[in-house]
């Protein structure tokens, strides 16, 4: 199993089905989250391999990103169109504006600062 599309990471799965040989009334479980980045529509795969003639068969997975205000928000020196407290939770610094964000969030030589 695989996640595929942009944005893939907007969703996380877990499973058990590692392993399993099914017959055709077996089941296992897949766990999917749906932790967006950004605000508005949200589209991926998740990509199911198996042995039949179909595979592999792929599952189309849909969101909606948040409807709260969206600032930065600086995580690893990286930017990202955030609500403040989806941002927290990711532990990164939240900034309402781009300008402050893109001037705080940076890389210096020799090091790293999060102003």
């Amino acid at each position: 199993m695989r996640g595929l599309g942009t944005p893939a990471h907007d969703f996380s799965f877990t499973h058990d089905c590692a392993g399993l040989t099914l017959n055709s009334q077996g089941t296992c479980t897949i766990n999917i989250q749906f932790t967006p980045l950004v605000y508005g529509n949200r589209r991926a795969f998740l990509v199911v391999a198996h042995s039949g003639g179909n595979s592999p068969a792929p599952v189309r997975l849909n969101g909606q990103g948040p409807k709260e205000p969206v600032g930065w928000c600086c995580i690893n020196f990286n930017l990202f169109q955030l609500p403040a407290q989806q941002c927290r939770v990711r532990k990164g610094v939240y900034y309402p504006d781009v300008e402050t964000a893109r001037s705080r969030c940076t890389r210096i030589e020799g090091g790293l600062t999060n102003r």
